[in-house]
């Protein structure tokens, strides 16, 4: 190529700039002192309904964006030209033309003459709205799995496959409930939940399996008892439903509650009433209810000396 066709350095460089800024994906753009667009990527344009970004030359933030967004963006432009300090990398919200909301990445900064005098700024924003939405997203879940690891009770998730039982998810409080230590407990994950349950009672799972397979809001609920690892047993209760099917496998929530104390007030209550049955057996007093109103008496239990007396 002839030296005549090449233009000069500074020709050259005014071009490939402009190309790469009209051009750019970013939401690219040069206000003058005034705040007014003297020139942005057609990215820019088609974010705020403008057919190209010569339709954007002339305009203002307040022209094009919602007006508490546009005097919060001249606040942020006044005082980069009033300070000349850059702004690097801030996170702000940019809604389209159709309102909905986009978040983005800013960077901007002053624009010089030859004498150092500000004259405008640029800027750059990029697009990060998938990134905060994940962000948002991990918080959130970040928030959901710390309710789920310290709420009282124990809940897990379940499902069944090949005829064995899994296990693929468990608070702590589901180990509570068993009176399972925590790296105890880990042991049970997966398909060896089963084994955490006494021998004699893990025939009860199935069975009650069976009894909700298939239903969609069917809720099963199984008592029995665990071995923990001092060799003591122990009463515990799930209770088991549908949550959803993935991969043609039906999984289930289940929700642990540890029965110990039901379990002895249980028998705290048959040795009292066993107690007060001998007692009555025993007794020379034969006791019996009178009803005045019917002139009627009940007697509930004879005691042995009935035919004394």
């Amino acid at each position: 190529m002839g030296n005549d066709s090449v233009p000069g350095t500074e020709g050259f460089l005014s071009k490939a700039l402009k190309a790469a800024f009209l051009g750019s994906s970013d939401y690219v753009f040069i206000k003058d002192t005034q705040l007014v667009y003297r020139a942005a990527s057609d990215s820019v344009a088609e974010l705020v309904g403008l057919p190209s970004a010569d339709a954007l030359t002339g305009k203002t933030d307040m022209d094009i964006f919602p007006q508490a967004l546009a005097k919060k963006y001249i606040a942020d432009d006044r005082e980069l030209l009033a300070t000349g300090v850059p702004v690097c990398g801030i996170i702000e919200r940019l809604p389209d033309v159709d309102g909905a909301e986009h978040w983005t990445q800013t960077w901007k900064r002053p624009l010089y003459d030859d004498s150092g005098k500000i004259i405008g700024l640029y800027g750059a924003s990029r697009d990060v709205t998938d990134t905060i939405k994940l962000e948002e997203e991990a918080k959130n879940f970040r928030l959901y799995e710390n309710l789920i690891k310290n709420i009282p009770g124990g809940v897990g998730l379940m499902h069944i496959q090949d005829g064995a039982f899994y296990l693929d998810y468990a608070n702590e409080g589901c180990f509570r409930a068993h009176h399972f230590g925590l790296e105890y407990g880990k042991q049970f994950f997966g398909s060896r939940v089963i084994e955490g349950v006494y021998q004699p009672d893990r025939q009860l799972f199935f069975d009650e399996y069976e009894k909700v397979r298939g239903k969609e809001n069917a809720q099963g609920s199984v008592t029995y008892r665990v071995v923990d690892e001092d060799g003591e047993l122990h009463w515990a209760c799930v209770r088991f439903r549908p949550a959803y099917e993935n991969d043609g496998i039906r999984y289930y929530y289940a929700s642990f509650t540890d029965l110990d104390e039901q379990k002895q007030a249980e028998a705290s209550l048959r040795d009292s009433r066993d107690a007060l049955k001998d007692a009555i057996n025993n007794s020379k007093v034969q006791y019996f209810t009178y009803f005045p109103d019917r002139h009627r008496v009940e007697i509930y239990a004879l005691n042995n000396h009935y035919s004394q007396l």
